[in-house]
């Protein structure tokens, strides 16, 4: 399996958020990238199918940056309904804002929408720095994760987690859903 080395729309809607994002653009980049490379992988993602999970990876985690918490989900959510509002997508709006919202559920989301089980799996994929492969061969992962670098993506987001949990001991991580 080939390695995609660029996904031009993930790059514009990025590119919108990079003063945002700042020193975490790369690293967030090349977490977006990876994460599109596993989704191809366990099933090669073709036409429509391909700009919704574009677009959810784009703005799966923004809300980490736009809204500046731990807590992103929602602000997530809300950037990508403002996002697909102005490119006359409203049609995909609920399916794309469960993607999100789903992304770091724990079991097998088994609703409406295929797409999102697996963006699930493939972000976990990455998230787990590929501990977690689901049929996804280790090598395919290193290559992929040598071509686009972690970047510092894994330990800013282990500093945000540090950084949150002592301060909201109530909801110590209010994105994981079962």
């Amino acid at each position: 399996m080939i390695i995609i080395e660029s996904f031009d729309e993930l790059e514009k809607i990025l590119f919108l958020y990079r003063k945002q994002i700042n020193a975490d653009y790369i690293g967030y980049k090349n977490h977006c990238i990876r994460l599109l490379n596993f989704l191809n992988y366990l099933r090669p993602i073709e036409n429509e199918d391909r700009e919704k999970l574009i677009i959810a990876t784009a703005f799966h985690d923004i809300g980490l940056w736009t809204h500046n918490t731990l807590d992103y989900l929602p602000p997530s959510i809300l950037e990508v309904k403002k996002y697909l509002t102005s490119i006359g997508r409203t049609e995909w709006i609920e399916e794309i804002s469960i993607i999100i919202d789903m992304h770091h559920k724990i079991t097998p989301y088994h609703g409406k929408y295929k797409l999102v089980e697996l963006f699930r799996k493939a972000d976990l994929v990455d998230f787990s720095l590929g501990s977690i492969r689901y049929s996804i061969p280790s090598n395919y992962i290193s290559a992929v994760k040598k071509t686009f670098t972690n970047s510092g993506f894994h330990k800013m987001l282990l500093i945000k987690t540090l950084k949150w949990v002592p301060r909201h001991l109530h909801r110590p991580m209010p994105i994981i859903k079962w």
